[in-house]
């Protein structure tokens, strides 16, 4: 009976070893893991410029003396200085006295954009496009009209140019 006890014994071991094994066994697995560190982002630069701004003191107008009927064109670059493609709006305008309408004649000083240097064929100065440094050559041209009448003499005005731009990826 001690010779059962201990053969039962050892087929209980060895079951138990056995079932050991094979739970443990059944644990394994193989792994692997890989990795892609360091990537970057960098956002882009959005920047319009004109060749005279107002930080280097240059005008594009001085003009004195003025008579009705006088006008002058000067040319004007508006350039891409950033890194995104923009799309952009001129806006002209004039102020103080001879860029207002003083009655009775009403004719004050105009101020307009053309894509030609005698100021013949108009330009449309909304929604342009421009490409990563590039450039765009635009003709401003301001007029004291012919039919401008006394009340605008001694007169002063003033002319602004500015550009607006936005980018036009995603937008």
């Amino acid at each position: 009976m001690a010779n059962l006890k201990k053969t039962m014994a050892m087929a209980m071991a060895t079951t138990a070893l056995g079932a050991t094994l094979i739970a443990g066994g059944s644990f394994a697995i193989f792994t692997s893991s890989v990795q892609n560190t360091g990537n970057t982002f960098a956002a882009g630069e959005l920047k319009i410029g004109l060749d005279k701004e107002d930080t280097n003191g240059a005008k594009y107008f001085t003009l004195e003396n003025w008579a009705p009927g006088d006008s002058d064109i000067q040319r004007v670059v508006v350039t891409n200085k950033g890194s995104l493609e923009l799309r952009y709006d001129l806006t002209l305008a004039v102020g103080g006295d001879l860029g207002t309408a003083i009655l009775p004649d009403s004719h004050p000083i105009v101020i307009k954009a053309y894509s030609d240097a005698d100021g013949n064929i108009p330009l449309t100065v909304t929604d342009r496009v421009l490409d990563v440094g590039d450039s765009e050559t635009i003709y401003v041209k301001v007029e004291f009209p012919k039919d401008a009448g006394n009340e605008y003499q001694g007169k002063t005005g003033t002319a602004s140019i500015k550009v607006d731009a936005e980018q036009t990826k995603n937008n």
